[in-house]
């Protein structure tokens, strides 16, 4: 079996020293000589780095060298892909390689660590084991994330087009509607659902440097002062229930504004069998409800639909 392992940075490829955790392209070899320490089968794990970085500060450019990277690597005979990479962006990427990669033929699966190598708590190694194991054990090929969160003993895979944003100071991941796709948990993996059905072809969406989306979150007595030069789309990012406030005059002469410039409106719904009647005018604001996805994923599509258009 031969999987390639694409390295990105990330706290999964840093060391601390003193106060501050920065990259170490050395805990690359770490990870990949931790986990042939401890299993004998024959895996061939080859690695490559288009690029090192915090995943805080990743840019258009890495996402394209990502998808890229990953594409390239689909022609060639490799059974399976990891991708390491940071835990503030992961989500990100994970929507971009779904949307991208419809269609596989072997899984793409994303690690990384909520603490660097060295530490006794870090997940890192029971990541990535858990995701050569998907690989190895032939399921489903698509963009997977593998992750243990802290309160739990196993690794839970998370479906790429899924994966919540992060709460406030919580490393945890969790799937749309805290429903995830599988667990990992010693040498057992159990799939809760099925793997999504192909969705189209395979495309390399070059992303520009400035989509020009703003995204504005929702809170109480927000004045809208928002300025809409170079703008060309607005997340409106709502409360849990999908609810705005829509009593708001400010909201309301916003979104006047963004109509009189031509600026789109999106807001993400809650999925609920009945809105409350505060989304009664979203419509008449001009604002467009996105059908119930992840924040993640509903602005890495819209920003490689604002690039395909450019």
């Amino acid at each position: 079996m031969k999987i390639l392992v694409i390295f990105t940075g990330g706290t999964i490829g840093s060391t601390t020293k003193g106060k501050w955790t920065s990259l170490d392209g050395g805990t690359n070899f770490a990870l990949i000589e931790g986990y042939l320490d401890n299993h004998s089968e024959n895996i061939e794990l080859v690695t490559r780095s288009p690029y090192s970085i915090l995943s805080e500060n990743i840019t258009a450019a890495q996402f394209n060298l990502l998808t890229h990277s990953v594409l390239e690597a689909l022609g060639e005979d490799f059974d399976g892909i990891i991708v390491t990479h940071g835990t503030d962006t992961l989500q990100y990427s994970a929507a971009a390689l779904s949307a991208a990669l419809p269609d596989l033929k072997v899984p793409i699966v994303l690690v990384s660590s909520n603490y660097p190598l060295s530490y006794e708590a870090t997940n890192g190694h029971i990541n990535f084991e858990a995701a050569v194991e998907y690989i190895k054990q032939g399921k489903a090929p698509c963009v997977v994330a593998a992750y243990k969160n802290s309160r739990d003993s196993f690794v839970t895979y998370h479906l790429g087009d899924r994966i919540y944003s992060h709460l406030e100071n919580d490393d945890a991941l969790y799937s749309l509607g805290l429903d995830p796709y599988g667990k990992y948990e010693k040498g057992v993996i159990t799939l809760y659902d099925e793997a999504p059905a192909p969705a189209g072809q395979n495309k390399e969406v070059t992303l520009v440097e400035n989509p020009g989306i703003t995204v504005i979150t929702a809170t109480p007595a927000d004045g809208y002062a928002y300025a809409l030069e170079g703008v060309k789309a607005v997340i409106l990012r709502p409360y849990h229930s999908g609810t705005l406030n829509t009593a708001s005059p400010a909201l309301k002469a916003f979104c006047q504004k963004a109509k009189e410039q031509g600026v789109a409106l999106y807001t993400l719904s809650a999925g609920l069998e009945a809105d409350y009647d505060s989304t009664s005018v979203f419509a008449q604001y001009g604002i467009k409800v996105l059908p119930r996805t992840t924040f993640p994923t509903a602005y890495m599509k819209l920003w490689q639909e604002i690039s395909e258009k450019e």
